[in-house]
């Protein structure tokens, strides 16, 4: 029978040790002191069931009584603190001292009667027993008994009351093992029974408080989160087990979400707990697979820091259940909101910039068109030869600052991610014979060598984009002569390997120019970087070149590589993946290009002079500038040409009559030309059924005419429309019984004039100068005559009409101009103002009035941008200044 004993201690040992081992991590968690109790009682038990005499026996008692003081004090502590309920610590304290008075007490037996007035012992079965009387003090452990009883039911009626807090279930169950146990000493108390039963009970109690702590997760869940809610005071925390069952929550979690206080421990959240059911139960269902670990609530204007994960006890790999930790985030998250922010207007000031760029480009090619349309009409009509010089000049020059223009607009693309490959099949040979056309002529200006070694085993046609092939080509070789004073410029393509259906390129542009430093190398493709600027300052150029190159290279695939020698010279180099068209070999490539330093303008075939009286040519364009220099190159020709400034009057016009060809622009107030284009398509019955449109705009880039192409037009010319183009494509499209031939045109083609000046002078019927007169009172006003005249083709008559015009139309637009200031609450209604003072700045500049221009330039900009404030302050002043022009006109006009 003293086994028994021996057991239930070793037993309670062994708990001890798995118990120290669980919640070796944790500290103040009272399970442990309850197990250590039980042991030593046990211990106690065992001590005396082996002792041999009475001192023995009392020595032992006095171990083993700690059960009634201390133990049920311990056990009771383990269950608030599962149950989460604070003792205060008066009441513990009050109970410990309880405690001592009656262990105290207890060991006055067998030295008084105050306790026990009579003790011995029995030994049955070879088990000692102490037999007791009890005396008068041991009244104390039994209200002390029956506290504990009080106390533990109330504790039932809390975890009763309180479901959404407490799992009563657990809580019952723990609590029934106490009283147990206070059962069985009542029931050794009032009868003789053979055995000590209470150890055993002790053990059966701990073996159950252990299985049960561990199933509901204590040390892992709850004594690991009142430990880091100590460390960080607004620290919530929602926990289930890991069948999704609601498991508990602190007072943070709830103050955040009420609606946990309406959940039931040890229950799954119900569906009409919509937002936790949703949020917290699905989240817990599925996680692990697409829901992530961290979410975001904004609860009582706090940003919310949710983290789901899940624990495992001990060394086990299996999920035992979930927490919910939740923190007050509201300050990181604020500030990435402002980082955030910033970064937006960042991207929304790069993008303004990109596209404040790319507007005024374009809008900066309008008048430059302007002026090389203007002066190709000098070149062709000036016979004398220093006014041809200047026109040259005039003519490099406005290329030049053209093909500034188109980099900037090429770049600003880039950024905006508005270029895109566009890859045709091309053939190789012409591809590098027009590039090297042009390089040509530049080399032969600076007196270079241009070295060319093509490799005769690339195949004859190759599938990409062409066009960005060839900038990149060109913008490394036009580099290279940039920078070159002497020597020479070499070009070399070879082709690397055959890969199937594809074929790798090696391409190297060297030069024996001024070279680059090795620190610059590194800076030399950033986007408007000129290195060693000092030393090329007198080098024209926007260091744009080399970017464009090197990012049209990225987004090929490919990479430029610079190698240099300072004051040596540079080599670019890159290898390029091209699909193969035809297989066939370029063989020589000299039969592509011709003869060194000839004007590539020659190498297209030209039209021979001609005139078309009758034929009827329909020129679309919302700028009264681009329709007057279109007039000027179309009247050498005699066709009948009529103007519409709208698509909505170019489908007025092609029901009202027939015309054989129709040169259309594309961007446009209310319908665009391809939208006007659309328009025609659709209609039957209209006069223009089977004439050609041709698309006319500066809106030009890569692709773009196959884009138009595929909207419908029949081809694409790009404005600066010179004239030479103007003449072929009407040459080509228009029926050939319209088109006349004059032998003396003939005759001057062979003599490479033209149409002689006198002649074409005779033909206008234009004096040399104007009233002179006038033209004071003109320019007194404010009024550039030469600019004005020049909008008017050099027409001083026709330039007195639109004057004219200009005033005429005054009352109207003034009455029109300040209705729409009235209803600026509008878009739309910016954006009829904005079109209203569009076309007010193009009319002003029209007349040669660039001030009044500016000033309608500037309630545009600001209508377009709905600054009302600040077109409000620009209105009076522009008013002012137009009525005072109109006034003048109207006094100096005949």
């Amino acid at each position: 029978m003293v086994a028994l004993y021996f057991a239930a201690f070793a037993f309670s040992v062994l708990l001890l040790i798995l118990t120290l081992v669980a919640t070796s991590q944790y500290r103040g968690n009272y399970h442990v002191l309850s197990t250590m109790t039980t042991a030593i009682v046990n211990f106690g038990y065992w001590q005396l069931a082996m002792s041999h005499n009475l001192e023995e026996a009392l020595l032992a008692n006095r171990i083993a009584y700690l059960d009634g003081t201390f133990l049920t004090l311990f056990m009771f502590l383990a269950v608030a603190q599962f149950c989460r309920i604070r003792v205060p610590a008066f009441m513990v304290t009050a109970m410990s001292i309880a405690g001592f008075v009656v262990l105290g007490l207890a060991y006055t037996g067998g030295y008084s009667t105050i306790y026990y007035s009579n003790v011995s012992i029995v030994r049955r079965h070879g088990v000692t027993f102490l037999v007791t009387q009890d005396g008068p003090a041991h009244i104390l452990y039994t209200c002390l008994i029956v506290v504990y009883v009080v106390i533990d039911l109330g504790v039932m009626v809390y975890a009763f009351r309180n479901k959404n807090k407490v799992s009563y279930i657990n809580t019952f169950f723990l609590l029934a093992t106490e009283l147990f146990c206070i059962a069985v000493y009542a029931i050794e108390s009032f009868t003789i029974c053979e055995i000590q039963l209470l150890p055993f009970a002790y053990v059966l109690n701990m073996v159950l408080l252990f299985v049960l702590f561990r199933r509901t997760n204590l040390y892992d869940l709850s004594i690991n989160a009142e430990h880091i809610r100590e460390e960080r005071r607004e620290y919530g925390y929602v926990s289930f087990s890991r069948h999704g069952k609601y498991i508990g929550s602190n007072e943070v979690a709830r103050k955040y979400f009420p609606e946990l206080e309406r959940l039931l421990m040890d229950h799954k959240i119900p569906p009409k707990e919509e937002f936790l059911y949703k949020e917290f139960g699905d989240w817990v269902t599925h996680f692990g697979s697409s829901t992530g670990k961290t979410r975001y609530y904004t609860r009582n204007d706090r940003i919310l820091k949710c983290r789901l994960s899940y624990f495992t006890i001990g060394k086990q790999s299996h999920i035992q259940g979930y927490l919910i930790e939740i923190t007050d985030d509201t300050n990181q998250q604020l500030h990435i909101q402002e980082l955030n922010e910033m970064a937006r207007k960042a991207e929304e000031a790069n993008l303004a910039k990109s596209t404040f760029i790319a507007n005024m480009s374009h809008e900066i090619r309008t008048p430059i068109h302007a002026v090389l349309g203007m002066n190709e009409m000098i070149m062709r009509e000036s016979g004398e030869p220093q006014i041809r010089v200047y026109a040259g000049n005039i003519k490099k020059s406005g290329n030049l600052l053209l093909s500034l223009v188109n980099n900037i607009l090429d770049y600003s693309r880039m950024e905006q991610g508005n270029q895109k490959l566009q890859p045709v099949t091309y053939e190789t040979g012409k591809l590098l014979s027009n590039t090297l056309d042009v390089i040509r002529l530049q080399t032969n200006n600076k007196n270079l060598r241009l070295e060319i070694f093509i490799d005769e085993h690339l195949p004859v046609k190759l599938i990409g984009d062409d066009l960005k092939f060839q900038q990149i080509l060109f913008n490394l070789l036009t580099n290279a002569v940039k920078y070159t004073n002497e020597g020479y410029v070499r070009l070399c393509i070879s082709q690397k390997e055959r890969l199937g259906d594809s074929v790798s390129i090696t391409v190297s542009v060297e030069d024996s120019g001024i070279g680059i430093r090795k620190e610059d190398i590194a800076h030399l493709t950033n986007a408007f970087c000129r290195v060693d600027e000092k030393r090329n300052r007198n080098i024209e150029g926007a260091g744009l070149g080399l970017s464009i190159a090197s990012q049209l290279l990225q987004q090929m695939g490919s990479q430029l590589m610079i190698d240099s020698e300072y004051g040596v010279g540079s080599i670019f180099f890159f290898e390029l993946l091209q699909q193969i068209a035809d297989p066939a070999e370029l063989g020589g490539f000299s039969r592509f290009s011709e003869e060194d330093g000839e004007d590539p303008e020659t190498l297209s075939p030209a039209p021979p002079r001609f005139t078309a009286p009758e034929a009827r040519i329909l020129v679309v364009d919302d700028n009264q500038m681009n329709r007057f220099v279109f007039q000027g190159l179309l009247k050498y020709l005699q066709v009948q040409v009529t103007l519409a400034e709208s698509g909505k009057e170019c489908l007025n016009a092609i029901a009202a009559g027939h015309f054989d060809l129709i040169f259309m622009d594309h961007l446009m107030p209310e319908l665009d030309g391809i939208e006007t284009l659309h328009i025609m398509k659709k209609r039957s019955g209209h006069l223009c059924t089977d004439s050609k449109v041709i698309a006319v705009t500066a809106n030009a880039y890569p692709g773009a005419r196959d884009v138009y192409l595929k909207e419908g037009f029949d081809d694409f010319l790009e404005k600066p429309v010179e004239g030479r183009q103007l003449e072929a494509i009407i040459y080509q499209y228009l029926p050939k019984n319209l088109i006349r031939f004059a032998d003396e045109n003939i005759e001057n083609i062979r003599k490479g004039t033209g149409i002689s000046y006198k002649a074409k002078a005779a033909a206008e019927n234009v004096p040399a100068t104007g009233d002179a007169i006038l033209t004071g009172q003109l320019s007194r006003m404010g009024i550039d005559v030469a600019k004005g005249l020049s909008y008017a083709g050099n027409d001083w008559s026709f330039y007195l009409e639109v004057l004219k015009c200009f005033t005429e139309e005054y009352d109207v637009k003034r009455d029109l101009l300040l209705t729409r200031r009235k209803t600026l609450s509008e878009g739309s209604q910016f954006d009829a103002f904005t079109n209203l003072a569009h076309q007010l700045k193009g009319e002003s500049r029209g007349i040669g009035h660039m001030e009044l221009g500016e000033k309608f330039y500037q309630l545009e900009m600001a209508s377009r941008a709905h600054r009302k404030d600040t077109l409000m302050a620009l209105f009076p002043d522009t008013l002012d200044l137009w009525e005072h022009v109109v006034t003048s006109l109207r006094t100096c006009l005949p």
